[in-house]
């Protein structure tokens, strides 16, 4: 695009700004789908939901409220089990609000709010990328 406008070629350089455009409100969307992925899984208490959200590998990391950083995709997904063993059968009332999604090539992330039953909030970011199958899957949670 920088080459484009440099050299005054400004048909090349508008059709390209539209083609970064519309990658980024792709992989928008991409993410959005992959965040609202992980509340559902979060609501209806389902490991193997929870399981297809997250990226596989060691720089994967999660930030429950009030404990300490776990890393790496197997210890993070163990913990999400042992949270869903400790909620009521059915899940959980946990809604995502005031939704802020930012996306470029490749990662993306997500800024929220999450409203728990009994009045509670936590801020929340959510990290994802995109894997070599076209897949978004989360890399980070913190709340």
């Amino acid at each position: 695009l920088r080459t484009a406008i440099r050299d005054e070629d400004y048909e090349e350089a508008a059709r390209l700004r539209d083609l970064i455009d519309s990658i980024s409100r792709d992989a928008a969307r991409a993410v959005q789908d992959a965040n609202e992925g992980f509340y559902r899984a979060f609501r209806d208490a389902s490991v193997s939901a929870m399981r297809a959200v997250w990226a596989e590998g060691a720089h994967v990391q999660c930030l429950h409220p009030g404990s300490a950083v776990v890393s790496g995709a197997r210890d993070v997904l163990e913990s999400w089990e042992i949270i869903f063993a400790s909620m009521p059968d059915g899940g959980a009332d946990v809604q995502c609000a005031d939704v802020r999604v930012h996306a470029g090539d490749g990662w993306g992330f997500a800024t929220c709010v999450e409203r728990v039953s009994g009045g509670a909030s936590l801020a929340a970011t959510n990290v994802f990328e995109r894997q070599l199958d076209g897949s978004w899957r989360m890399v980070l949670h913190q709340a």
